[in-house]
């Protein structure tokens, strides 16, 4: 505390740069979160590497440091940080390194999240930042069924009348809303990223009977789970949004606070099974037994039966 208190009444003087020695582990698991963090190393007197080395080790303790960097947009990796030398007087106090630095949380078990190099690491953090609307920023990577999803932020739909849309209907608002518009971004990342199933987003969606008021307000969960396999034969084939909306798993929960979700069916089932064949007259059943002929041969009609020539030449 008085070191720290001592280091803010001082000036900083910009000392020049101290090269980055870090190297990451060979293997690292699949994130189940990624981040890029901002920390700052300080040492007593000009210590730049004391510095460097506190700087790297408050990074560390939030998780596996994959890689220093070179700032919050640019991933690839610092080879020098600025050290700056704090003064008192004519003295030289403190040495202050600051560093941005990609941080994950590893995944486990490998049969979800699979054994990566430092490298590929980075290519799907940096792939996924693209989806994330606040970039590399909290980058979730769920198991769900033993399998990797990405869980994008969470989106809301409000004003829906109960009384007009039913929970399919809502699951359909929904769908088209945030999910359908969105397909083609998904798709053109995902594909270079088969570590991961696909899609995760969950939809809050508000309604309210207006002839009841307040009382019958709903606030429902629609989590939507979208498969990479899926999304390109949406986009390979005229697929219907509707038809497409069949195909998705999609649970719901009845109490947004609660998350009690359960497994939904958001299309009719019988909306695309196929039509019953045409009306076809069954086939007249015909008789083996000849007992019910007539003694003379004729046909059961009445109508004398053709005579038969039994004899060969």
């Amino acid at each position: 505390m008085v070191l720290l208190s001592l280091i803010s009444a001082g000036a900083l003087a910009e000392d020049g740069s101290i090269p980055i020695a870090f190297e990451p582990p060979p293997e690292i698991p699949l994130f189940l979160k990624a981040e890029i963090l901002a920390t700052k190393g300080v040492a007593r007197g000009e210590d730049c590497r004391g510095a460097l080395e506190a700087a790297i080790a408050e990074a560390a303790g939030s998780g596996q440091l994959v890689r220093v960097v070179r700032s919050e947009e640019e991933l690839s990796s610092a080879e020098q940080a600025t050290c700056k030398l704090r003064k008192a007087g004519d003295k030289i106090s403190a040495s202050v390194v600051s560093l941005h630095s990609l941080v994950i949380v590893p995944g486990a078990p490998a049969t979800v999240y699979p054994i990566l190099t430092p490298e590929r690491t980075v290519e799907i953090v940096e792939a996924l930042g693209q989806l994330h609307r606040d970039g590399v920023a909290s980058v979730p990577i769920d198991d769900i069924g033993g399998k990797a999803w990405v869980r994008l932020p969470p989106e809301s739909l409000s004003g829906i009348d109960a009384s007009q849309q039913g929970e399919r209907a809502r699951a359909m608002l929904a769908h088209e809303r945030f999910i359908v518009p969105r397909i083609s971004r998904w798709f053109q990342v995902l594909e270079a990223i088969p570590e991961v199933q696909g899609i995760v987003m969950e939809v809050e969606v508000i309604s309210q009977d207006p002839a009841v008021g307040r009382k019958s307000r709903l606030r429902e969960l629609f989590r939507f789970m979208v498969p990479t396999t899926l999304a390109r034969q949406l986009l390979q084939t005229e697929m219907g949004d509707t038809f497409f909306l069949s195909k998705l798993q999609v649970e719901r929960a009845s109490n947004a606070k609660r998350r009690d979700f359960q497994s939904f069916e958001a299309v009719d089932p019988e909306l695309f099974e196929p039509p019953e064949p045409a009306g076809v007259p069954e086939p007249a059943e015909v008789s083996s037994d000849v007992s019910d002929l007539p003694e003379d041969g004729s046909a059961s009609d009445g109508a004398p039966a053709d005579p038969v020539d039994y004899h060969e030449e």
